[in-house]
């Protein structure tokens, strides 16, 4: 402790170092508080940094299945897509090799040692054949109501497994949750998961400023 290094500990059970112990106490509470607030403050700023590259470098995609049109053929995923009707490649693998692509290229090919991502690859692999399935059966019937679940499904848990992989590199980890099944499958839910975390950091932000605004200088002032 910062305050009482130089006390012999025959003395410390004194009254008066008691109340100087009680009294600092609050002190120690609040530098605690702000440092590692700060700190995961810092976290956030970068994991949001993160999302903000996987969104636009998913979003040509987003677009290109909600509007159609061209696809601009310099780009990485006009040339996934420029696979497509070569060697048996249809428009569902190619477009879900992108979106695969992208997790690993941004997430997955930098998962620190210690950290335990099988679950989650596991749920991309699955969802890599639900968007494949999925986007060819809706292609040919934009009528099959299945096939555009199971697509959306599967865009749906790979972004969300990514975003928790994301999140679990920074040493950041929500409270287990019952997750939705489909056909047997484990499902991850985006928007449950996106606001999981935001939860969390609303919290580390309230009690950040808390702290702060509270803090015996601030009081004396």
């Amino acid at each position: 402790m910062l305050y009482f290094d130089r006390m012999q500990e025959e003395h410390f059970g004194s009254i008066k170092q008691q109340l100087w112990s009680f009294l600092h106490f609050p002190l120690h509470t609040v530098l605690v508080l702000v440092l590692q607030g700060v700190s995961l403050l810092i976290i956030w700023r970068q994991a949001v940094e993160s999302i903000n590259t996987l969104s636009f470098d998913w979003s040509p995609a987003i677009l290109w299945l909600r509007n159609g049109g061209l696809i601009d053929p310099t780009t990485e995923f006009g040339k996934t897509m420029a696979q497509a009707g070569t060697d048996n490649v249809t428009d569902g693998a190619a477009f879900a090799t992108y979106f695969n692509w992208t997790c690993y290229r941004l997430v997955y090919n930098f998962i620190p040692k210690g950290v335990d991502a099988s679950k989650e690859i596991k749920t991309v692999t699955i969802a890599w054949a639900d968007i494949q399935e999925g986007l060819d059966n809706y292609q040919a019937d934009a009528g099959n109501e299945t096939a555009y679940e199971q697509l959306y499904a599967g865009m749906n848990a790979m972004a969300a497994a990514t975003y928790k992989t994301l999140f679990d590199t920074f040493s950041v980890t929500i409270a287990k949750s019952k997750i939705k099944k489909r056909r047997g499958k484990e499902m991850q839910n985006l928007g449950a998961t996106t606001m999981q975390y935001c939860n969390i950091f609303d919290l580390i932000l309230s009690y950040t400023f808390i702290a702060v605004s509270s803090s015996p200088r601030n009081i004396l002032l």
